[in-house]
């Protein structure tokens, strides 16, 4: 959060609209709730958010915690998050997109930045959830095996107060990758009616 937000004063420092994907949903959550004077809208793309913290893993001495972390760079385990992801497998759960999702496990710092976010707890924001005072556009892959639209994307929809759902139909766990396109016309088709505008061919 703090990271973000120095990131947001020395860089942008107007209103945006904040657009989280999976995990990503719960940074969105919780920036948008600690800083609203940042944040005019808010994007939740099959969003975490309703799972609080990490419950045991936190307590876990940090030789595990890294072997844990160490597995997240395995080829199986990435294999099987790819085939996951996606609701056209034939098409884009290939060999390369496995390649390109396993780039940032080889970052410097990548391992320990993983082991202090496991020790700090991971996020716990379901109680914030309902403090999300923005307009909201919830945007959920009908066909997401990761997290399940009919239970996440609807209690987001309920506790979210200025919230909208959309589904994206042949779409998995990342419409934003799938289905570039329709995500794209859903969003500027969002920022528009918050505007009071046309949205823009």
């Amino acid at each position: 959060r703090e990271h973000l937000f120095k990131f947001w004063a020395s860089q942008i420092n107007r209103p945006v609209t904040l657009v989280g994907a999976s995990l990503g949903g719960a940074t969105a959550v919780d920036f948008a709730t600690a800083h609203p004077e940042c944040v005019r809208r808010v994007v939740l793309v099959d969003a975490q958010g309703w799972i609080d913290g990490l419950g045991p893993m936190s307590s876990m001495p940090d030789f595990f915690k890294r072997a844990g972390v160490n597995v997240l760079k395995s080829v199986p385990l990435r294999q099987m998050a790819n085939k996951m992801a996606y609701f056209d497998q034939d098409k884009y759960a290939t060999e390369d997109a496995m390649r390109i999702g396993r780039l940032h496990t080889y970052l410097p710092g990548w391992t320990d930045a993983n082991v202090g976010w496991m020790s700090s707890g991971g996020y716990r924001i379901v109680n914030s959830i309902p403090q999300v005072s923005q307009e909201t556009l919830v945007l959920w892959g009908k066909q997401d095996k990761i997290l399940d639209g009919s239970e996440y994307a609807v209690k987001y929809k309920e506790a979210i107060k200025k919230s909208e759902l959309v589904w994206v139909d042949e779409s998995g766990h990342v419409p934003h990758l799938e289905q570039p396109s329709k995500m794209t016309e859903h969003l500027l088709e969002f920022c528009a009616q918050s505007q009071g505008e046309p949205a823009s061919q």
